[in-house]
């Protein structure tokens, strides 16, 4: 996989996780959405990690909006992995309230 590939997927596994975790709401559907959100900012942050690291090692080795997208791509990958476990504990919530409920 070259690298601005690597530095893409982790901004886009980065966006798609914060963008399809709010859909917690949604019962039972809501924990599966969650979990997938849970995956895509952990892949974020694998290569968003890898990039960098990589980038380090090797300074003149792509350019600054490669490794600006990267660091976007992990940052965002941490933020999506907090709020899909806090978004994944609320959608158990909501499912086995409308659960009972009925």
């Amino acid at each position: 996989m070259t690298a601005k590939k690597q530095s893409s997927l982790s901004f886009i596994f980065g966006l798609a996780s914060l963008v399809l975790c709010w859909y917690f709401w949604y019962p039972v559907w809501g924990i599966v959405l969650t979990v997938f959100t849970f995956a895509f900012g952990v892949m974020a942050i694998l290569w968003g990690k890898k990039f960098i690291r990589n980038h380090k090692l090797q300074p003149d080795w792509q350019k600054t909006t490669a490794l600006r997208n990267a660091k976007f791509g992990y940052v965002m990958g941490w933020i999506g992995v907090l709020l899909s476990f806090i978004c994944f504990l609320l959608a158990l919530l909501f499912s086995l309230y409308f659960h009972f409920l009925n």
